[in-house]
């Protein structure tokens, strides 16, 4: 990553929510914006200072938690979405990613499985900045090529970006 991301954080559970702020805090390629205890006051933190990232916790509220992450995916698009929980279930899992969520991170979180998975989402979404830059908007089918673990996907992906 070539450039810092800003990151808000929402977490009701006061323990995870302080390892999580302490693994972000030691990385030099992220910048805390903002951390909330409330699902319910997230929007407003979102809306106040504009972050690159916002990580959700679901683990107290699975519900609220991913309704929360339906609300951001509308309410602010530019914000990349991360969720992290305990719970590994498959349908947990698929429920948050299709409300919108780029990452599932599966707590306790590795600092290494936390730094892949910011630097996939940075480089999509410096990738989005770019093209924004040149009038160019990024599909969404588009998207999910650019994120996947497939380098031939990726390099078909970056192919057609090019062409246009």
């Amino acid at each position: 990553m070539s450039n810092v991301l800003r990151i808000a954080l929402v977490d009701p559970n006061d323990g995870t929510r302080e390892s999580l702020k302490a693994m972000l805090l030691g990385m030099d390629t992220v910048w805390l914006e903002a951390d909330c205890s409330r699902y319910e006051f997230f929007p407003d933190v979102i809306e106040q200072t504009g972050p690159d990232v916002g990580v959700i916790s679901l683990d107290n509220n699975p519900d609220k938690a991913i309704d929360l992450i339906q609300r951001l995916g509308r309410d602010a698009p530019e914000t990349a979405i991360l969720a992290a929980s305990e719970d590994t279930d498959g349908h947990l899992i698929l429920r948050t990613i299709r409300a919108g969520a780029r990452e599932f991170l599966t707590l306790p979180v590795s600092d290494e499985d936390l730094s892949s998975a910011l630097q996939r989402v940075s480089q999509l979404f410096f990738l989005e900045l770019h093209l924004a830059h040149i009038g160019f908007r990024l599909p969404a089918l588009l998207r999910l090529a650019v994120l996947s673990p497939d380098s031939t996907l990726q390099e078909t992906a970056g192919r057609a970006v090019l062409s246009t």
